[in-house]
């Protein structure tokens, strides 16, 4: 009898547990319903500056068409992306597409990336399928195939990391190298 005593209350505050975290799920119908929603604003012929606390610009993205969502969310169509970092930076990013997470200070470029940049004082052209663009950590990094052409130099590997500066550029994997000396 004093079993029952004891599992009565510890079965009734389990179902209540149950019922009070299954309260706060959100049923999958409202789930989907807000992954589906239109963009909050719908801006054509953007120039998007962000500027940090110093008063320079983290990043300046221009885009044909940009999509900006409830959850923080941004869609840009034709992005064109420079001053990383400041006015200085040698890097200059082509991409049809460019996508940023919610409430994240990252910038997804997609559909073949194009980017100029100067690297140890070597003019370089860089094209990938992918690139992300890092504002906390100030750099440019990828995990697909990535090209890289100078004056005496073409380079193919997969996946790369760089600083905004192009002071560090890794290539992480399968590197190849093909060196024409200058005469």
């Amino acid at each position: 009898m004093r079993v029952l005593f004891l599992l009565v209350p510890i079965a009734l505050v389990a179902v209540a547990l149950a019922f009070t975290l299954r309260g706060f799920q959100e049923p999958a119908q409202v789930a989907a319903a807000l992954a589906s929603e239109p963009p909050r604003y719908a801006v054509t012929g953007a120039q998007w500056v962000r500027l940090g606390s110093d008063g320079e610009p983290e990043f300046r993205a221009q885009a044909r068409t940009l999509d900006y969502y409830a959850d923080e969310s941004v869609v840009m169509k034709d992005v064109t992306l420079d001053s990383l970092g400041g006015h200085g930076s040698p890097w200059h990013l082509e991409a049809p597409t460019g996508t940023s997470p919610p409430r994240e200070r990252r910038i997804r470029l997609s559909g073949g990336v194009r980017a100029t940049g100067l690297v140890s004082q070597e003019k370089i052209e860089m094209v990938t399928p992918r690139l992300w663009v890092d504002l906390l950590r100030r750099e440019l990094y990828s995990d697909a195939p990535v090209k890289l052409q100078s004056d005496f130099r073409t380079v193919a590997a997969r996946g790369l990391r760089s600083d905004f500066d192009g002071e560090h550029v890794q290539l992480l994997s399968d590197v190849q190298v093909d060196y024409v000396p200058q005469d």
